[in-house]
């Protein structure tokens, strides 16, 4: 998918800070290719990889392909206890209790994601 998907936590309807060193850490084995200076890292799986702008706080991915990808990407987002925000569709939360901390805006159509298949499911319903 071509389109940009944003990853980020909240508090008190705020945007949260940390969590990047996390999603670091569980991309790490899957990076082929990475620009520091543009905060860019490109993985790859068994079926597919992703583009990734990862910053402290904050991340974005496109050009992602495979479940595999999105398998990764939920589980680097759940350990860093970001959400995942879809262009045009609902927020994908990670866990539950985040749903108490997301702007009001957010808070109605917001849905709980637990694997790759999942968000595709989500992402493909847009």
């Amino acid at each position: 998918m071509s389109y940009d998907v944003f990853f980020q936590g909240f508090t008190g309807g705020d945007a949260a800070s940390g969590g990047g060193d996390a999603v670091r850490a569980m991309l790490a084995a899957h990076v082929t290719e990475s620009e520091p200076s543009h905060s860019f890292l490109r993985i790859e799986v068994e079926d597919g990889g992703a583009d990734v702008y990862l910053s402290d706080d904050h991340m974005m991915v496109n050009h992602a392909g495979g479940t595999a990808t999105w398998d990764l990407l939920v589980r680097a987002a759940a350990a860093a206890n970001w959400t995942i925000l879809l262009p045009d569709g609902p927020t994908a939360l990670t866990d539950e209790r985040q749903r108490a901390e997301l702007p009001s805006e957010l808070t109605d159509e917001a849905v709980v994601v637990t694997d790759g298949s999942e968000l595709l499911q989500l992402i493909e319903s847009i």
